[in-house]
């Protein structure tokens, strides 16, 4: 379960995020909706260590992560450009973090499989990221956040720019995906039809 208690974030003085509290309970979605500027972004990079928090607490199953440093946190987030490595493969790409954590080679070519799989994309491992269309780098982008088995997965607009078709077809697999692998997950969206298919609940911000 993900808790966030008087969340508040501040920019040179002016306060984006006042005050902000909720839970999200295990192996659900929540939606974070809202017009752009409103800080929904900025919510996800507080939860997963990347902006200072000015107060509050962030929780994962009652144990206290604000102080950690990301890498500690066991988020997995997916931004709006997917920040794949271009120097990499497929492959190489969904397994980096499970190198940074020391897995095994054996374990990490098993998880980077079943990874692919899971994504409908098994046949990629060794395709280069520049060949990839706008969905399937989406895709992987997912696969690579879930790879070290994340406790919390941070979904930051992951259907922007992406072609109406290519976007339906998403969404139906991003489903899919967080239900079979049962993670707590928090969507950011502007679009309410996304948060609606997608998610358990919802939470919209005001500006």
């Amino acid at each position: 379960m993900l808790k966030v208690s008087k969340l508040s974030v501040s920019y040179a003085g002016a306060p984006i995020i006042s005050d902000l509290s909720f839970e999200v309970p295990t192996a659900t979605t929540l939606a974070i909706t809202g017009p752009s500027g409103v800080g929904k972004s900025t919510v996800l990079q507080a939860i997963c260590g990347l902006v200072r928090i000015a107060e509050g607490a962030i929780f994962i199953d009652d144990r206290d992560i604000t102080q950690l440093p990301t890498h500690k946190r066991g988020i997995g987030m997916v931004t709006q450009s997917n920040d794949l490595f271009p120097h990499l493969t497929v492959s190489q790409n969904i397994a980096f973090g499970l190198r940074l954590r020391g897995t095994s080679p054996r374990e990490t070519s098993d998880r980077v499989e079943e990874m692919l799989e899971l994504v409908g994309l098994s046949d990629f491992a060794h395709r280069d990221i520049h060949s990839l269309s706008g969905g399937e780098s989406r895709r992987i982008a997912i696969a690579r956040a879930l790879a070290p088995s994340p406790s919390i997965l941070l979904l930051d607009e992951p259907f922007t720019g992406l072609d109406d078709e290519t976007r339906d077809a998403l969404m139906h697999q991003v489903k899919s995906i967080l239900q079979s692998s049962s993670v707590t997950s928090v969507l950011v969206t502007h679009d309410h039809s996304e948060a609606d298919f997608l998610s358990s609940s919802s939470l919209a911000l005001v500006s």
